[in-house]
């Protein structure tokens, strides 16, 4: 998904309809359209909206509902390796994917030494 991803960033919506990229349902909130090609999507309710004295506001939201499709869990748990997030440095200007396991959780700590 990360050309279209990309792609959706650069051009205006003033110029194509965006909502025609994708094939998008409604879930429980039934208030904003999600992305079927998506392998997670959360449902938000708008909580506050800040303005950044800019051209764009902030949007903070409250996550209502997840939606994750079933090949992207292992054992009913969302899966990072299988969901394949795509990540953004706006510092290099590159897209990203999840790389090398650096450390096992709870248990990599326990070699901390504050000495």
């Amino acid at each position: 998904m990360v050309i279209v991803t990309d792609y959706i960033g650069i051009i205006s919506g003033k110029k194509i309809d965006k909502s025609e990229l994708f094939k998008i349902f409604y879930g429980a909130l039934n208030s904003a359209p999600m992305i079927e090609e998506a392998p997670i999507n959360l449902e938000c309710k708008l909580v506050n909206t800040i303005d950044l004295g800019t051209s764009h506001d902030l949007f903070i939201g409250e996550i209502k509902k997840a939606y994750i499709k079933e090949e992207c869990l292992s054992d009913g748990i969302p899966d990072i390796e299988k969901i394949k997030p795509i990540l953004y440095s706006t510092g290099i200007k590159n897209y990203l994917g999840i790389g090398n396991i650096i450390g096992k959780a709870w248990k990599i700590g326990k070699e901390y030494n504050k000495n």
